[in-house]
C-alpha cells in the first residue's frame, strides 16, 4: 500500500527522497525545497513539493540535457 500522507515531517521526507536529514536541511535552507514552517521548530514538507522537487532533477539523474 503507498504512503498517501499530504504532508510529512523532515524524516519522512528526507526517508522519501532516500538523503539524510541533514542534507535534506541543507536543500530547505537553500531554497530548494519548498516548506511549511509552523512555528520556529516545526516543519511540514507537502508531497506535492517533493514531486515538484524531484521533478526539477529527474531528467539530470536520467543523463538528459542540463
Amino acid at each position: 500500500m503507498p504512503n498517501t500522507k499530504t504532508y510529512l515531517i523532515r524524516p519522512e521526507a528526507a526517508d522519501e527522497l532516500r538523503i539524510s536529514v541533514r542534507k535534506l536541511d541543507q536543500l530547505i535552507a537553500e531554497g530548494e525545497l519548498e516548506v511549511i514552517r509552523l512555528g520556529p521548530r516545526r516543519i511540514l514538507i507537502s508531497r506535492q513539493a517533493l514531486d515538484q522537487f524531484v521533478g526539477r532533477y529527474a531528467p539530470v539523474a536520467a543523463g538528459g540535457a542540463r
